[in-house]
C-alpha cells in the first residue's frame, strides 16, 4: 500500500525515463521506467539530488521498468553508486529485464552494482 510520502510518476521534459518514488519504513524505494539514456543526465541528477535530501540510508531502485539503458546510462547507474558510497546509503538495485540485464551483464557493469535480480 502506498503512504502519504508516495511521489506520483515524475516526468522531465525531453527525457525518456521517468520514475516514482516512496518512503517504505524508513527507507525509500525507487522503480525507473522508460529509457535511460545520455539525454536523462539532468533528470536522473534531480532524482540523486531528492534522494539525497530525504534523510534516508537504504534505497532500493527498481530497474524491471528500465526498457532500454545505453553506455551513458551505464554511466548514470555508476553515478549513483558512486555517491550512495559517499554518502554512507545502502543501494540494491533490483530486477533488471530484457535489454537492460543483457547491458548489465555484457559489459559487467553488474560486477561494480549491488544487484538483485
Amino acid at each position: 500500500m502506498r503512504d502519504e510520502g508516495w511521489v506520483k510518476l515524475i516526468k522531465f521534459e525531453g527525457s525518456r525515463m521517468y520514475y516514482d518514488a516512496d518512503d517504505e519504513n524508513g527507507a525509500k524505494a525507487v522503480k525507473l521506467y522508460g529509457e535511460l539514456t545520455f539525454n536523462d543526465h539532468g533528470s536522473f541528477n534531480d532524482l540523486i539530488e531528492e534522494l539525497s535530501t530525504g534523510g534516508t540510508s537504504n534505497i532500493s531502485c527498481d530497474l524491471s521498468g528500465l526498457e532500454f539503458i545505453d553506455s551513458s546510462g551505464l554511466g548514470l547507474l555508476l553515478l549513483l553508486t558512486d555517491r550512495a558510497k559517499k554518502n554512507g546509503w545502502t543501494l540494491t538495485f533490483l530486477k533488471p529485464q530484457g535489454q537492460v540485464a543483457k547491458m548489465l551483464k555484457y559489459t559487467e557493469i553488474s560486477k561494480q552494482l549491488a544487484l538483485e535480480e
